[in-house]
């Protein structure tokens, strides 16, 4: 058995906090509405919602519901030569296949493209990067993704080497884990900010979100609001895990010609920094919304 104690070392920086005290000083969230609900395939659903925070400001979030027997798997696109690229250019690695994308890995970037992605990356069973940087333990010991058999997965270093070793297809790297073992394990992060994350309910059931953020219209979420959310939604969570969210928020989905499209409203600067492949910003053609290049993708795919 491997031990990495990398999740030790994560409580060690960044301790829990209570989840009941963390709900009287921030206030609780609550539904205003849900403007859009949609079967993308059979047991795969889409929804728009929009949630008020304790402080009154509100907040626009995207959620992918998949049951256990959808014909879908999870699947993860990471950029060529350590390079960036956009959502929807991930999604184009899977033609005729890819039903949602959605930005997943955290990552540095340099200028001129390069890049240093922190967590785990695996794409059609060739690992690229294992999980457990001692350097960055939290944004690196967890991972979602699926099995070769398509089981979906979210799982943490130790469990990689001892359990899943050699039977992963797809991986990305994430960062905390909001609940794990089916237990809240919040840590102290009061920044209200865009969010995308994604859980594992214990009937097997996959929810990704992505929350709208640093915006007149949508605000963001702070941690505990994502657990509060998620355990709105009526599953008994398993594991909830934290990816990259801030400005690399990104959902793309695709429209009736299997083109993929931007549904999200990503919060990356109003003005791109240049215009070469490999930007971290870069306009979208024909006046779409700006989105930020990213090194890896949490993609579903029709089996």
């Amino acid at each position: 058995m491997k031990n990495t104690g990398l999740y030790q070392s994560i409580l060690a920086e960044y301790p829990l906090v209570d989840y009941e005290k963390n709900r009287e000083s921030e206030g609780h969230i609550s539904l205003v509405t849900e403007s859009e609900r949609f079967d993308v395939v059979e047991g795969m659903t889409f929804a728009q919602r929009r949630y008020r925070l304790g402080n009154g400001r509100e907040t626009d979030v995207y959620l992918v519901t998949i049951a256990p027997d959808a014909k879908v798997q999870l699947a993860s696109s990471v950029s060529p030569l350590r390079k960036v690229r956009m959502v929807k250019r991930h999604a184009a690695e899977f033609p005729g296949k890819v039903l949602f994308a959605m930005n997943a890995g955290f990552f540095h970037y340099f200028n001129g493209g390069d890049l240093t992605p922190y967590g785990m990356q695996i794409m059609h069973g060739a690992v690229i990067a294992e999980p457990g940087n001692k350097e960055k333990p939290w944004y690196t010991n967890h991972w979602v993704g699926s099995l070769k058999d398509g089981t979906p997965v979210i799982a943490d270093a130790e469990e990689y080497f001892n359990d899943y070793y050699g039977k992963v297809a797809y991986a990305v790297g994430g960062g905390l884990t909001l609940i794990r073992e089916g237990k809240i394990t919040l840590h102290n992060d009061p920044d209200i900010d865009p969010r995308t994350a994604v859980a594992l309910a214990k009937d097997g059931t996959v929810i990704l979100m992505c929350a709208d953020g640093r915006s007149k219209r949508s605000a963001g979420l702070t941690y505990g609001d994502m657990i509060e959310l998620y355990q709105g939604l009526g599953y008994e969570i398993e594991t909830l895990l934290n990816l990259d969210g801030g400005g690399s928020t990104t959902v793309v989905l695709m429209d009736g010609e299997g083109k993929p499209y931007i549904k999200n409203v990503p919060s990356g600067p109003p003005i791109p920094l240049s215009y070469t492949q490999y930007d971290l910003f870069k306009p979208e053609p024909e006046g779409e919304l700006m989105a930020r290049a990213v090194a890896d993708c949490l993609l579903v795919i029709a089996k």
